[in-house]
Order: C-alpha cells, then sequence, then structure tokens
C-alpha cells in the first residue's frame, strides 16, 4: 500500500478519531482499559446504566472499537469497548422502561420537562401524591430521573428519584363493621358504609345506625341527589331508594371532614388508603354487571349497592371491603375496578 494512504500510529490502539457524544454503559461484566496492553483495567460494574461523554474513539488492531470515556466531573474512565455500550441522544442518558408507582416526598424540588433543566415546576401540588413511573434515565450528572404521569395518563416530566419513594403496596385499614340487615336497614347500605368509615376515623363514636340513621337527610322529592330518596328501612316500588355522593359527603360533614372525590381514579383511591382515609364507594352488588332504570329525575343503576374500601393488596391485586351486607372481604382488583368505574362515586373520610 502507498504510505501516503495511511497513517503511522504509536500502538496497536490505532489512529484517535475525535467525537463528542454520549453513551450509557450496557454490560455490567465488561471491563474498561487503562490502556491497549489489556492489563489494567476494570469491571464495568459499577458503571452499569451509567452516562459517560465520549471525546473520542480509536479502531483497534483486534478489529474493535474503543470509546474514551469520561463522567461528569471531567475524570477519564478509560477505554471501553463500543459494544458495550449504547449510544444516546443526549446527556439524559438510555431510556429504562419499567411499570411502578412512586410517592412524591418533597415539596420543594423541581420535575422538569427536558434534560436542559431550564423548564420545570415545583413539587409542591405534588407532594405526598402517588404518580405512575413508565421508565427512567441515569443521567450524565449521575443521578437517575423517573418519567412520571399522573392518574389520568398526563405526563408530569422527569423527577431525580431523590424526591420519591416506593408507594406503598398494600394497606389494610381494617375499618369496622356495621350490618344493615340485622339493624333493620335492608336500604341503608349508604348510611352504614358512612358510619364505618367515620367511626374507622373516630368520628361519630356514640352512634349506632339506628341514632345515625335518623339524621340522615331525606329527599322530599325521591331525586337521591337531594338526599336519600324513599326509606331506608324497606323497599318501595318505583323509587330509586339512595343517596348519591354529594348530599351523602355533606350528611358526613356533620360528624367529621368528609368529602365527594367522585372522578377519582382508583388510583387516587389508593392514595387516600395509604393515607389512612377509608373511602365510601358506589358499586354494584356483588360486583356484577349494571341493571339500568330510568326515573322522572334520570337514569339509576338498580343494582347499586355502597361499601366502605379500607384496603388494597398489589402482590395478588385485590381490594380489602368492609360491606354492611356481606362482611369483610377481599375482592379481585378486575371485579371492583369494573365495578367502581361505572360511575366513580366516592366519599373519603380524612
Amino acid at each position: 500500500m502507498n504510505e501516503d494512504g495511511a497513517q503511522v500510529v504509536n500502538n496497536q490502539g490505532g489512529k484517535w478519531n475525535s467525537t463528542n457524544q454520549y453513551i450509557t454503559v450496557a454490560k455490567d461484566n465488561w471491563t474498561i482499559w487503562k490502556d491497549f496492553n489489556f492489563k489494567n483495567g476494570i469491571s464495568t460494574k459499577n458503571l452499569y446504566q451509567r452516562t459517560y461523554r465520549v471525546t473520542g474513539w480509536y479502531r483497534h488492531f483486534n478489529g474493535s472499537r474503543y470509546l474514551s470515556v469520561y463522567d461528569n466531573n471531567g475524570k477519564w474512565q478509560g477505554y471501553l469497548n463500543e459494544d458495550g455500550a449504547q449510544v444516546v441522544n443526549n446527556q439524559g442518558g438510555k431510556w429504562n422502561s419499567t411499570n411502578q408507582y412512586i410517592t412524591v416526598t418533597k415539596d420543594n424540588w423541581t420535575i422538569w420537562k427536558d434534560f436542559n433543566f431550564k423548564n420545570g415546576i415545583s413539587t409542591k401540588n405534588m407532594y405526598l401524591k402517588t404518580y405512575k413511573v413508565t421508565g427512567w434515565y441515569r443521567h450524565f450528572n449521575g443521578s437517575k430521573y423517573l418519567s412520571l404521569y399522573d392518574d389520568k395518563g398526563k405526563w408530569q416530566g422527569y423527577l431525580n428519584e431523590g424526591g420519591t419513594k416506593k408507594a406503598v403496596s398494600y394497606v389494610l385499614l381494617n375499618a369496622p363493621y356495621i350490618n344493615q340487615n340485622s339493624s333493620g336497614y335492608p336500604m341503608g347500605c349508604e348510611a352504614a358504609s358512612l358510619l364505618q368509615a367515620l367511626q374507622k376515623k373516630g368520628y361519630a363514636k356514640n352512634y349506632n345506625l339506628k341514632s345515625f340513621i335518623k339524621e340522615m337527610p331525606l329527599s322530599s322529592n325521591n331525586n337521591p341527589n337531594n338526599g336519600f330518596a324513599g326509606k331506608p328501612d324497606r323497599i318501595m316500588n318505583d323509587v330509586y331508594q339512595s343517596i348519591y355522593a354529594k348530599p351523602l359527603a355533606q350528611w358526613g360533614n356533620k360528624y367529621g371532614k368528609v368529602s365527594d372525590i367522585s372522578g377519582s381514579s382508583v388510583e387516587t383511591l389508593k392514595d387516600e388508603l395509604r393515607k389512612g382515609n377509608p373511602v365510601v364507594v358506589y358499586v354494584t352488588g356483588n360486583y356484577a354487571k349494571p341493571a339500568y332504570g330510568k326515573y322522572w329525575w334520570g337514569t339509576g343503576i338498580d343494582n347499586a349497592h355502597i361499601v366502605t374500601l379500607d384496603g388494597f393488596n398489589e402482590s395478588n391485586n385485590t381490594y380489602h371491603i368492609s360491606d354492611p351486607n356481606s362482611g369483610k372481604y377481599w375482592v379481585s382488583a378486575s371485579k371492583f375496578e369494573a365495578s367502581y368505574n361505572l360511575r366513580k362515586s366516592a366519599v373519603v373520610v380524612r
């Protein structure tokens, strides 16, 4: 070969080629070398999934390409075979998919919209709330950033994991059980469920179901949006015997801190349980398919039933219920969520 078509180099490493890019180490059992004698090197175990800057590379005599790697402090790490790395678009590093939930534990940090760290908002309004994590990046600065979504599927941004903790995956509040039938109220599940939740939080301790239900607001025109329609101690034909979430919460506020949180996702319900707050939820009897009926004020679910939600277990996808008609039990997430999501009506006691 004509020597004008070649460049003499100092060793087997080959010619230096400048570049400016970022890589994430993709192998945890390879070696990053300090020279091309391949005698002085360290394992990539502690570098795995971390992001580094590459300032240049060599095409070695052995045919492999070696990257010259630096950390975020400008400290040279060594030469890494490019097959043990993944080139990434920016300092953010490599995307790693996951599916988990976290609770924000800092109220004065910033959640970022990009990795230029110029566009972000305070975590003040996110404090102690739970979010879904769909993936994460190990940034060039050494920190791990989680990609967060709220319970409506809206992306929130990237948050340093140091401002989070893994969300609690098991809660059992053990709300009391009040039997609506033995108390003589076959249509009194709303009142019984509310009293269960109130008493779990230490409210209305001097009431039993009979004395409590005497104070329940009644609807003068049998519209459950105004109060209880009909009478809770008997079954009445052509009357939708229920009290809806808004008036139920208003009534409950006379005894404790009660709020109508209708429209909440099941993740929001779990968040309330994590905080120690039982939730009165509107489902269907035995979590069956809904049977709809038409009334002068609108459409109702004729086989509706109201219970107290007081726990969940994410390891086996179940929820715990204190049911004034059927006692205490665990129910599968698929059954509960399908039934709850029909209306998403809920009242929390805090």
